[in-house]
């Protein structure tokens, strides 16, 4: 990011490279539109070059640039208030966002089908408020410390560690009602 903010076209370049598919992946889970994620995504890169000069390096880069996606998102999700965003189905195929999620190993012995919990978890995480589902997006799936996710989010880290919590009793709750029980 240093070259970047002195104006270094191939750091930026980099840069984009290393970030693209991480950034279009938390919009597209944010949002549950593979539109809204598209144009979050572009905007934020646009942001990250318009305001170079302004990073600051000793903060960190990550939650730096998770904030300005997170707000594009909310942005362009405020302008399209009418359109529904219940379904993280591509518009081409039937593969969710789900089945993009890298699996680790999976125990032999584990009850639930993968496949049916991650969309139900994928369904079930739509239905939080988008701080709660920020909190959970970027602690759980972009691994960030809740302090990260706080700096990401413009949000104390006691708010953040609330929202998350609040969103995982929730997710709980409504897997459970959905017939999943709890591990």
């Amino acid at each position: 990011m240093d070259a970047a903010k002195g104006g270094d076209i191939r750091s930026f370049d980099e840069l984009v490279g290393l970030y693209a598919d991480r950034i279009y992946s938390f919009a597209l889970r944010l949002s549950g539109n593979p539109s809204t994620a598209d144009d979050a995504a572009q905007e934020t890169f646009i942001k990250v070059w318009k305001n170079r000069k302004r990073y600051d390096p000793r903060r960190d880069f990550k939650p730096w640039i998770f904030a300005i996606a997170r707000n594009a998102v909310f942005d362009i999700m405020r302008k399209k208030r009418d359109q529904t965003f219940s379904s993280l189905n591509a518009a081409d195929d039937d593969e969710t966002i789900g089945d993009r999620i890298v699996d680790e190993a999976i125990a032999a012995a584990e009850s639930f089908d993968r496949r049916l919990l991650k969309e139900a978890l994928e369904e079930t995480l739509l239905t939080l408020g988008p701080n709660q589902r920020a909190a959970v997006l970027l602690h759980d799936v972009e691994g960030m410390t809740f302090d990260e996710a706080g700096k990401a989010m413009g949000k104390p880290l006691n708010t953040v560690k609330s929202h998350y919590r609040r969103a995982i009793i929730e997710l709980r709750k409504k897997l459970v009602k959905k017939g999943y029980r709890e591990p």
